[in-house]
């Protein structure tokens, strides 16, 4: 009979407690001081207590179906960072082609001509020779131009490529800071023998280790060429000198857009749904923690899908013709969409489980503005000829966007809701 070994008892760093108080005061106090990023419009910033947070709490994500406003949304958030920060840049990791540059150039354009403000600072911070005429329209279009100097368009074309593009940002935040630190810390002061302090791993690089194991064999998995780490990028870089970093004080990227995620994650979902979710809840961690570090505004552009309602489906049994059907369509009893308006159907795409690595989640939406245009509205529904159930409107229904807060992890903002409308230059207004 064999003795058991004896193996060497295992020793294990202590543990830090962290006091209580000390969470409480990062959630409470330190939530309401930060620096929020906006629309400049009332009635939607008003709602959102001034916008999207930065840094902690900058995570965002705007769901809506097709046409509902949730691109222009998000080029609101974006003309308010760039003019509001003259030396900030932001990448626009395009997965579909489609992002409109004009649209944000007139966006900025309307802005600049509705607030003086705004076209001074442009007017003091632009390096180059600006037209003579202050105030003009060729001045305007000028400092517009340069604020879309500031903005890097990252086309891709799948997951991999999207995490190529944030493992770019990655590199020249890093860059960046280790030029920083490298100009302005003094020199580190030498050890004396004796005195060495006991060097510890943080359990931060612990937690990159693990995501990176399950990024890895998720990757595998799925047949995915996929970075194990964001840090490590295939994508050329392009070289910053120290000088051109330190002439550019706050020079940037401080935002990230991903329009849209739903695009590049539909064929993952469709091969492999658990895997892919796997890969994704990996890549929203990480991308959490370079926003949080950094300080950055993070705004994802996601999909809706609007489910069909056999309630207001044609049926053998059924003797009220179309335009007697109740309105709203009700819902069912095992309904979860998270719009707090009866009316709208929409559930965000990705699943249940993607709200939950959202710092701040927005639900796009249009729906009628008064309780006659609701008549109206619901009373000229008509069936396809495939009985989708699509819906037909009238020059007399007023159609406004909406925007509602559907899930809020820094803040008590759930459950809020606001009106607006685009105007001609792209701009958002509200709507009472």
């Amino acid at each position: 009979m064999e003795r058991p070994q004896h193996r060497p008892a295992q020793t294990s760093l202590p543990v830090h407690a962290v006091l209580a108080s000390s969470l409480v005061g990062e959630i409470g106090t330190d939530s309401t001081k930060r620096k929020r990023t906006g629309t400049r419009c009332k009635s939607v910033d008003g709602e959102l207590d001034g916008g999207i947070m930065e840094g902690k709490g900058g995570v965002c994500c705007v769901s809506g179906e097709k046409g509902v406003g949730k691109t222009g949304l998000a080029l609101a958030f974006l003309t308010s960072h760039l003019l509001a920060n003259p030396t900030s840049h932001a990448a626009i990791i395009d997965t579909t082609g489609s992002f409109d540059v004009v649209r944000l150039y007139q966006t900025i354009i309307t802005r600049l001509r509705e607030d003086v403000t705004l076209r001074q600072v442009q007017r003091l911070t632009s390096g180059a020779e600006q037209p003579d005429r202050e105030g003009s329209e060729l001045e305007r279009e000028y400092s517009a131009a340069k604020v879309l100097d500031r903005v890097k368009i990252m086309r891709v074309f799948d997951f991999v490529g999207v995490s190529e593009a944030v493992g770019e940002v990655k590199e020249e935040l890093e860059r960046t800071v280790r030029e920083l630190e490298r100009v302005h810390l003094p020199p580190r002061a030498a050890v004396v023998p004796g005195n060495r302090e006991r060097e510890e791993v943080a359990d931060s690089e612990d937690d990159e280790d693990d995501e990176d194991m399950l990024f890895e064999g998720s990757s595998r998995l799925l047949g995915l060429a996929i970075p194990t780490t964001l840090g490590k990028t295939r994508l050329a870089v392009r070289d910053h000198t120290p000088n051109q970093v330190m002439e550019e004080p706050g020079g940037k990227t401080s935002m990230i857009i991903i329009d849209n995620i739903t695009h590049v994650l539909n064929p993952l979902l469709k091969s492999n749904y658990v895997q892919a979710h796997a890969v994704l809840t990996t890549f929203l961690r990480t991308l959490t923690r370079l926003t949080h570090t950094h300080t950055l505004t993070t705004i994802l552009i996601n999909a809706a899908i609007a489910p069909r309602n056999p309630a207001t489906q044609p049926s053998t049994t059924d003797r009220n013709p179309p335009h007697q059907q109740p309105y709203p369509p009700p819902r069912h009893a095992t309904d979860s969409t998270p719009s707090i308006f009866a009316s709208s159907t929409a559930y965000p795409a990705l699943g249940k489980t993607f709200p939950y690595f959202l710092d701040l989640h927005l639900l796009v939406s249009k729906l009628p503005r008064r309780r006659s245009d609701a008549r109206a509205y619901y009373a000229g529904m008509e069936q396809s000829s495939g009985g989708s159930g699509r819906k037909r409107t009238t020059g007399d229904v007023q159609i406004v966007n909406v925007v509602e807060v559907v899930s809020d992890r820094w803040g008590e903002r759930v459950g809020r809701w606001a009106c607006f409308q685009f105007g001609e230059g792209g701009e958002m207004k509200g709507v009472d």
